[in-house]
């Protein structure tokens, strides 16, 4: 996470009333920008060209829709990550949430396909009949293979991601392909998603979640699993609380598969429970501060204030191509 910085803008509902709103509502995500960018070089970027080019075709739009992919196109530009437009409501992009229940399953974009990972046991998916190896090829009628085989895997699942969320209660029609390439037909209920909901600064409502598990090896050595599905607060002491039960276990793995990241000061405690000595772990550059060093933090005592080391035994880190940002580190 070296050199970046989010920035996630949050627009509003209704579209602008007249065309210059279209053109005003540019001007302001390029004015944030060009001011809190952390480089003020744009690293080569000549930002004002890109208003230039760029507004004629936000005043031109005749829908938010059309003004947002105008601004997707300027964020482009920047060729960095931890860039994002996030609208409140009212979007037709094909990446917008339809609602906050989800159908309760994991996938990953595999080869271009939409393939289901893991099945929420006992959830209505389960129930259902979703398994896990199934190819989801549609839902409600929308088409989730990849248009091109050169479509990034994280497009793909945003866009499954969308379609697959909507209204507690509403049932998602789901077309899936089996490994024996059979094709069958799914109806299955949404439900919200499980976990601490929490709201941070613009973003959307979050349900976090913290998984632990005991496992075994083949040989009887004995690891802790500890799993979370972003970067918030709420996660700090059931994972502190997790590692301190598998404190004499012989190695400890952490699941960030799917963890797209969060609040990236927080790696300094995470980190402190496995590091027994300080060292720097990322660095975090803003205008205003050129470089935030972020260092790692030994935890010395639990929670409830008993006196311990940080782990010392194997440590194991999982990661997929949805890991990101704070979990990189």
């Amino acid at each position: 996470m070296k050199g970046l910085i989010a920035a996630l803008l949050w627009l509003g509902l209704a579209a602008p009333a007249a065309q210059s709103s279209h053109a005003q509502l540019f001007d302001e995500v390029w004015q944030t920008i060009n001011d809190a960018y952390y480089d003020p070089t744009f690293g080569g970027l000549d930002w004002a060209a890109v208003k230039a080019e760029l507004r004629p075709k936000a005043a031109a739009a005749s829908s938010i829709d059309e003004t947002r992919a105008v601004i997707n196109e300027m964020l482009k530009r920047l060729g960095r990550s931890h860039f994002a437009l996030l609208a409140s409501g009212g979007s037709a992009s094909e990446f917008a949430l339809r609602g906050t229940a989800v159908v309760p399953i994991e996938f990953r974009a595999i080869d271009g396909d939409v393939v289901i990972t893991k099945v929420t046991p006992g959830s209505s998916a389960a129930r259902a009949g979703l398994e896990a190896g199934q190819v989801i090829t549609s839902v409600d009628r929308v088409t989730l293979t990849a248009p091109a085989a050169s479509e990034l895997p994280v497009v793909t699942w945003r866009r499954a991601n969308a379609v697959l969320h909507g209204v507690a209660g509403t049932k998602a029609e789901l077309v899936v392909r089996t490994p024996n390439l059979d094709v069958l037909y799914f109806s299955a209920p949404r439900e919200v998603e499980v976990g601490e909901r929490v709201q941070f600064s613009n973003l959307p409502p979050m349900a976090v979640r913290v998984d632990e598990r005991a496992l075994a090896t083949p040989g009887g050595r004995k690891a802790g699993l500890i799993g979370f599905n972003i970067w918030m607060a709420a996660v700090d002491a059931p994972v502190a609380k997790a590692v301190d039960r598998f404190r004499s276990a012989d190695g400890l793995i952490f699941d960030l598969r799917g963890n797209p990241g969060g609040l990236a000061g927080m790696i300094m405690g995470m980190a402190g429970h496995v590091l027994d000595t300080p060292g720097v772990i990322g660095t975090m550059r803003t205008r205003q501060v050129p470089k935030l060093e972020f260092v790692a933090n030994p935890r010395r005592s639990t929670p409830d204030g008993r006196a311990v080391a940080p782990f010392a035994g194997p440590v194991a880190i999982l990661v997929d191509e949805l890991t990101a940002s704070a979990s990189e580190c």
